[in-house]
């Protein structure tokens, strides 16, 4: 934020109006900008609350870092889920094959011996 600010008053100091553009500040008929209250350029121009702005800024980037960390966690822990789930399907797909080939090898074996036999 204190660097956006200082780019803000270089801006400033060059070309009021066009560092008012820039931020998309509109103009009234006279050429003033028309300053909202909260925008983003009430902060860049305040210089009272400067530690307000500053710790509001804190606290916002702290609440993105958490959200994004509670993200990543739910990214990872769904990842870990649908591997396992994958795994188990695998495991199971085998199990049944494996018994479906042992059921096949015994009835040729009855086959094979009923043949011999009969």
């Amino acid at each position: 934020m204190n660097r956006e600010r200082e780019q803000f008053v270089i801006k400033m100091e060059e070309d009021e109006t066009g560092a008012m553009e820039d931020y998309g500040v509109p103009m009234d008929e006279n050429g003033s900008p028309e300053i909202v209250l909260g925008s983003t350029i009430e902060l860049l121009v305040e210089t009272e609350n400067k530690d307000a702005v500053d710790e509001i800024v804190t606290q916002f980037q702290e609440k993105i870092d958490q959200e994004a960390g509670l993200k990543d966690q739910m990214m990872a822990k769904g990842c870990t889920n649908e591997w396992k789930q994958i795994a188990e399907n695998l495991k199971e797909s085998q199990f049944l094959r494996g018994r479906n080939i042992i059921s096949e090898i015994i009835e040729t074996a009855k086959a094979f011996s009923n043949s011999i036999n009969g």
